[in-house]
């Protein structure tokens, strides 16, 4: 029987420029749900639009440092604040059974535009019927 796989789409997004203020993705948003999925049999894989390094919000670090989940996730994941991602143009919607948006204020800036990512969530909702959160 194959392993079913699920993408984690995260942000490349990480400054609030307005604000002047470092952003990206909310680190219990990818961990809690990584821990579920992985102990469900489930292989993830991460992206993110661009590919490369994603940013953890470090107000997120610092408010979760106490959270077993959060923090295996950001000693297994994150390098110098950031986690390693492939570029969504480079994987196929038919070879997942899921996706999973970590949220936070960095998907704000870039996810939501991104006409990759909308085809993502229209996919698995309209295509598949599946749920679509984030």
């Amino acid at each position: 029987m194959a392993t079913k796989k699920v993408v984690f789409i995260f942000t490349n997004a990480n400054r609030i420029e307005k604000a002047d203020k470092q952003t990206g993705w909310y680190l219990p948003e990818a961990a809690h749900p990584y821990d579920v999925l992985v102990g469900a049999g489930y292989e993830v894989v991460f992206a993110s639009p661009k590919g490369g390094p994603s940013e953890v919000d470090s107000g997120s670090v610092e408010a979760f440092k106490g959270d077993a989940s959060s923090a295996a996730f950001l000693e297994r994941f994150v390098k110098e604040g950031a986690l390693q991602t492939v570029a969504v143009s480079t994987l196929s919607q038919a070879d997942y059974d899921g996706v999973v948006y970590p949220g936070g204020h960095g998907p704000m800036f870039d996810l939501a535009e991104d006409e990759r990512v909308a085809e993502w969530a229209r996919e698995f909702y309209e295509g598949r019927g599946g749920v679509v959160a984030a």
